[in-house]
């Protein structure tokens, strides 16, 4: 009795040390993430630490010292080009981070809240020049948490889920330009380190843009949002983006008023880069398009893109990929040269592009001429030749294969005549299949058919 007295005092014991020995696990991926965050151009301003027996908070002020060399780590992660303002934005600007994690080994969970509360006093100095009160609204808005992320993330499992604080702010600039801005319902889950995600999941209730001047007025609004991406690597990912639907109203003193609205727009981009060649694809569509404008009004119905590029040779892309990369920071006529050199050499290795669907089932003019639709596929290939001669861009044809296959109906015919009365020269070429006109042009050995009638 008293052995087991002894081990149950023991175990106890244990388990009350638990939270006073800390979330090692947790403790040391922050150390990591410091470490890691301060080589790259950032400073850490001020550290805040409020540890109890099971939990603990600290408060983080991170400054950005060095965004070009931030904006480049940031960029192993991602194939997205960011524009040089943005590093200019950065420089200076003072990050808020507060952290809060359990003590008990057990649970991995640390949440996160991060915003930014300041940003440096050249660029506030800058705004003041222009607009003293719009550089005190935005300190403001800045300081009182305006722009804030929270996120739960298991740092053991590495998985997360979390939120954008909604926006609803309206100002008016000295200029008298009026904006209205509202990001309504944005959260989003994933998996993978939260600079460089193995895997996103996003959902936004609405974005909507106001600004009016005082000659027009633009408004933006789009509705249900829904973003996922994988990401393998920086040049092999998979994207998929819809909405509800996308309306952009625009009414100007001179051009009048213009409405477009979108329903159900979708878009697909992928990049692989796993195999011996490179391969992209993209898709999009949406449900139905109605474009009012003063002088006329277009409806369109079901729009289909689809569209593949592979045979890409993958050293010459991922090297042509390095020099776009390098250029977002300046450049000059040497790296222009190595850009177009690098170019060059893609094209020699050979291509496959393949248009597998452009279609619009549909279209009407002002309710009532109907237009019916048109469909095009076209396959183009360039075979591996380390002759071509890009200086006489005439010898393409002969190393160009392409076919391509419209068909479009009389009525869009007739309409693009109208606006382009060249094109009617080509009617002499087509095939008549029911109330349509078909078209089947061929480039081969430098060859150009149309419906196997040779063009001279």
């Amino acid at each position: 009795m008293k052995k087991l007295f002894i081990i149950a005092s023991i175990i106890l014991v244990a388990i009350a040390s638990l939270p006073l020995v800390g979330n090692k696990i947790i403790e040391s991926e922050l150390n990591n993430r410091l470490k890691t965050i301060s080589s790259y151009g950032v400073y850490t301003k001020k550290e805040i630490a409020d540890t109890k027996y099971l939990q603990t908070k600290k408060y983080y002020e991170f400054v950005v010292t060095d965004a070009d060399k931030l904006l480049k780590y940031l960029s192993k992660f991602s194939n997205s080009q960011i524009p040089p303002y943005i590093s200019k934005f950065l420089d200076g600007t003072t990050l808020a981070v507060e952290l809060k994690y359990n003590n008990i080994p057990i649970n991995d969970m640390v949440y996160i809240s991060f915003r930014p509360i300041a940003l440096s006093k050249k660029t506030i100095n800058e705004i003041k020049k222009e607009d003293p009160g719009f550089a005190a609204y935005l300190e403001s808005f800045l300081k009182n948490g305006g722009l804030e992320y929270h996120i739960d993330y298991n740092v053991l499992k590495q998985e997360f889920r979390g939120y954008i604080k909604d926006i609803d702010e309206s100002y008016t600039f000295a200029s008298g330009q009026k904006l209205d801005a509202k990001l309504k319902g944005a959260v989003f889950n994933g998996k993978g380190l939260l600079v460089a995600p193995e895997f996103i999941d996003s959902n936004i209730d609405k974005i909507y843009l106001d600004v009016t001047n005082k000659t027009n007025n633009i408004i933006l609004d789009i509705q249900n949002i829904y973003l996922t991406s994988i990401f393998e690597s920086r040049t092999t990912y998979k994207t998929y983006i819809k909405a509800n639907s996308l309306n952009i109203n625009i009414n100007d003193d001179k051009t009048g008023k213009t409405i477009l609205d979108i329903k159900k727009p979708k878009m697909n981009f992928a990049s692989s880069t796993k195999g011996l060649k490179a391969e992209f694809t993209s898709k999009s569509s949406f449900e139905e398009l109605n474009l009012k404008t003063k002088l006329q009004e277009v409806d369109m119905l079901k729009f289909n893109y689809e569209v593949s590029l592979k045979d890409i040779d993958k050293d010459s892309f991922e090297e042509l990929s390095k020099l776009l990369d390098s250029a977002k920071y300046g450049v000059d006529n040497q790296s222009t040269l190595k850009i177009e050199k690098s170019l060059q050499q893609l094209l020699m290795r050979g291509f496959d592009l393949k248009v597998s669907d452009f279609s619009i089932k549909n279209i009407k003019l002002n309710k009532k001429r109907n237009l019916e639709g048109a469909s095009l596929k076209l396959g183009v290939k360039l075979a591996s030749d380390s002759n071509i001669n890009f200086s006489k861009p005439i010898e393409l044809l002969d190393k160009i294969k392409l076919d391509l296959l419209l068909n479009i109906s009389k009525p869009m015919f007739v309409a693009v005549t109208q606006s382009n009365p060249i094109v009617a020269l080509s009617q002499g070429y087509a095939k008549e299949k029911g109330n349509s006109l078909v078209y089947n042009i061929k480039i081969q050995n430098g060859s150009v058919s149309v419906n196997d009638k040779r063009v001279r």
